[in-house]
């Protein structure tokens, strides 16, 4: 993806459930990381609106026209709002010279309006791709690197069949029993696990400097499933191997030890550990935009679509938790020229105030689709949501009319750290 080097980029790198409380524990747990995220700046007190992906995705890229109230209330095919929300910045952009690259975010389309949505994708010119897999990235002493290249998915889908002609007792013989097991758990390592690891160290192959030197700039989205994508490695000890990456494990940090220990299991380990590696990659992949000189023209903004219900160390207090942390999104954003030390600002924000936060800075004061003016989410309470489906009338269907609201939140100050800003809504 060619990005310019005198024009101004902006990229929008969405970590699928990554958790904002981790930031301050990975940067205590490995302090030289910090130094390389120079000219960012971290938002601890930042939520989504949505505790889901396809509630949470379309804020980032849409604004707060997008959020899951707004779309219901709009009376539109669901479908329909979402198309305008992930065309919003390409085509605002578009009228700036700027051309527009997706990758992918084709996982997290919904399969019925994936069609459309590409469709209309195209009419503003925007590239889709999705990173070509190659295992030979990975060390060549971890596990994955001589077992889950060699498998395909015509293997596992040929399997699937196969057992649909045995009866359940001797297909669940087979399976929790045999060979077949090890088979397909490293096929849903390859796809879940794996594949979104090899591609955020792909990133440093995936950007390179424009020709000419001149070029128009250019907006990325970019989604990687990393830190959502835990289950697997946690279960057959693959980050108890240092072997299988490439890069020293750091300590884990002791609130979430004790808290694993409580729960005689090591889910907070692991999902410390995709996090961590997450930033990690990513801060690999910012040094090369350095040594090209891409990096001072380039906007960047790191976020997540929503936390997870994991324990978030951010809301500890003298001993007592909160789950809070599925709508504790990452935010991180390098604005131009920004080389400062990494920092942190404790102003409030809710992912669906990106597009209003950089587009003006391109004289996009309006959205393009209904003319509205681009704003922050200025509503209070701040309604948090969780959002279990999709539904018409009261049936939940795939992705035709509106999100169906299983329970909210309601943010009554624009400070998540405080217990009585949270009241659950009637």
């Amino acid at each position: 993806i060619p990005l310019s080097r005198t024009e101004r980029n902006v990229i929008i790198l969405v970590l699928d459930t990554f958790m904002g409380g981790f930031i301050p524990e990975i940067i205590k747990a490995d302090p030289a990381l910090a130094k390389r995220l120079d000219g960012f700046i971290y938002y601890p007190n930042a939520v989504s609106q949505a505790q889901r992906t396809y509630g949470g995705l379309h804020p980032i890229v849409g604004g707060s026209d997008y959020t899951v109230d707004k779309m219901n209330a709009n009376q539109r095919p669901l479908a329909a709002d979402i198309i305008d929300a992930f065309t919003l910045i390409p085509k605002a952009l578009k009228k700036q010279g700027m051309k527009s690259y997706f990758v992918n975010v084709q996982y997290v389309i919904a399969p019925r309006a994936r069609g459309a949505i590409e469709e209309r994708l195209k009419q503003e010119e925007v590239q889709i791709s999705q990173t070509e897999l190659d295992y030979a990235l990975l060390p060549e002493s971890s596990a994955i690197h001589n077992q889950g290249s060699k498998i395909e998915w015509q293997n596992f889908l040929a399997l699937m069949g196969l057992f649909q002609g045995f009866g359940p007792i001797f297909r669940k013989k087979i399976y929790n029993h045999g060979k077949w097991m090890g088979l397909l758990g490293s096929s849903w390592a390859s796809a879940a696990f794996w594949r979104p690891y090899i591609e955020l160290i792909s990133l440093n192959r995936l950007f390179a400097p424009a020709e000419p030197a001149s070029a128009a700039g250019s907006y990325v989205l970019y989604h990687n499933h990393l830190p959502h994508n835990t289950g697997f490695a946690s279960s057959h000890d693959y980050f108890g191997n240092p072997d299988n990456f490439r890069f020293p494990l750091p300590k884990i940090p002791k609130i979430l030890q004790e808290h694993d220990e409580q729960n005689g299991n090591q889910d907070l380990a692991t999902l410390f550990l995709a996090n961590y590696q997450s930033l990690y990659l990513v801060a690999d992949w910012l040094e090369t935009l350095k040594a090209q000189n891409l990096y001072d023209n380039t906007l960047i903004y790191l976020v997540s679509d929503h936390g997870s219900p994991a324990f978030d160390p951010s809301f500890a207090v003298q001993g007592r938790e909160r789950s809070k942390g599925s709508w504790h999104s990452l935010y991180m954003r390098k604005g131009f020229a920004a080389r400062d030390s990494l920092r942190t600002s404790n102003s409030f924000r809710t992912t669906a105030d990106i597009p209003a936060e950089f587009l003006p800075q391109f004289g996009v004061l309006h959205n393009p689709h209904n003319g509205r003016p681009l704003q922050p989410v200025r509503s209070e309470p701040i309604p948090l949501y969780v959002v279990e489906g999709i539904r018409r009338g009261e049936q939940l269907v795939g992705n035709d009319h509106e999100y169906y609201i299983h329970s909210q939140q309601n943010l009554f100050k624009r400070d998540i750290f405080t217990d009585q800003n949270w009241q659950i809504a009637p």
